[in-house]
């Protein structure tokens, strides 16, 4: 199961979501797009500590990971895991995103294994996520396995009696060690703290996982459970993401996105020079209509967007409006969006004329 993810703009307004959100909150894009994500929080989580945590990371270019509670739009409440992080241009937040993934089922299961060792085994080996258990060793470094699911031994290749004789080092890369022991010492502070790091599989593949460590006793023995999530997708979509943003920003085209009340929601620093701004803050959530004259708004309803809803796109000439009430001639790209929203792109032609 794919992990939500959401983006929103620096003004906490929701600028992209995957299917995989909508599909578990039961929202469409439609109705996300342009909201603050505050909404699909249970509002008796959002303690004022947790925001301040979760600004105090974010502000300092940092990840915040917890968990809160959500309800979906049919009124049920699932219990999620999240992680939201500034998405970075050169040194420069241009957005934050956040993932988030249903831990309901995982919770419940946790409880589950402490009442019942027989559902136990059933539950451990049928999660999709993979789960190594394992002791403590006298050196500070994490000790031998003492068990794993099926889900670890999808994860990395190896039978479980293999496991058996092996410790997290053996699938760590090469130089970790020092690392490995400032994570379990952390791990023995917190009970429970979540890390990335990548693991070499045994046909020699490195896997980038999320591993959330929990410490529990049995038997008197301290011991660590491990729920190891591969995130390969989701590494590749913040790649995407930051490749998107760059080249987007570093376009000589002016370019926009406006949601489907006609509203800016993102504007490039091109898009803002062309109309003679410094500052996205005067465009964002204005219509597109403050940057054109009445006689040429009254021509783009008339003849522009008719054939933008019909065919999906449309390209041609319009005479723009800049912030000093000057005008100019310019090239405008316009595509529809599947929410109802558009991509604007827009390129200064005076010089043609």
């Amino acid at each position: 199961m794919s992990d939500d993810i959401l983006v929103t703009d620096l003004y906490e307004k929701i600028i992209y979501v995957n299917k995989a959100l909508e599909k578990s909150t039961g929202y469409s894009r439609n109705e996300l797009l342009g909201n603050n994500p505050a909404f699909l929080n249970n509002i008796n989580d959002i303690t004022e500590k947790i925001g301040e945590e979760i600004f105090e990371c974010v502000s300092q270019g940092e990840k915040w990971s917890g968990e809160m509670r959500q309800r979906t739009r049919s009124g049920n409440e699932i219990l999620a895991e999240f992680d939201i992080f500034p998405v970075l241009d050169e040194n420069k937040t241009i957005a934050w995103a956040s993932i988030k993934r249903d831990i309901t089922e995982r919770k419940r299961m946790e409880e589950t294994l402490r009442q019942s060792e027989k559902k136990y085994r059933q539950l451990f080996n049928n999660t999709n996520d993979a789960i190594f258990v394992h002791e403590i060793g006298e050196s500070g470094l994490p000790g031998r396995y003492i068990e794993v699911n099926t889900g670890a031994c999808r994860l990395l290749g190896y039978t479980r009696d293999e496991f058996l004789n092996m410790s997290p080092q053996d699938v760590a890369l090469k130089g970790t060690g020092e690392e490995d022991k400032t994570i379990l010492n952390k791990i023995l502070r917190k009970s429970h703290i979540t890390f990335e790091r990548l693991l070499l599989s045994k046909d020699g593949s490195h896997i980038p996982v999320e591993i959330s460590p929990h410490l529990f006793m049995l038997d008197d023995k301290q011991l660590v459970l491990s729920i190891v999530r591969d995130i390969s997708e989701r590494k590749q979509i913040e790649e995407l993401l930051q490749i998107k943003s760059a080249a987007m920003e570093a376009s000589i085209d002016g370019m926009a996105i406006l949601n489907s009340n006609e509203e800016y929601i993102y504007t490039n620093e091109s898009h803002l020079k062309i109309y003679g701004y410094d500052n996205e803050d005067k465009l964002i959530g204005k219509t597109w209509k403050v940057l054109y004259n009445e006689d040429e708004i009254k021509r783009i309803k008339q003849e522009v967007f008719p054939v933008l809803l019909e065919v999906g796109k449309w390209k041609g000439g319009t005479i723009g409006r800049k912030r000093d009430g000057s005008t100019f001639y310019q090239e405008v790209s316009l595509s529809l969006l599947n929410d109802g929203g558009m991509v604007c792109v827009v390129r200064d032609t005076t010089h043609r004329i």
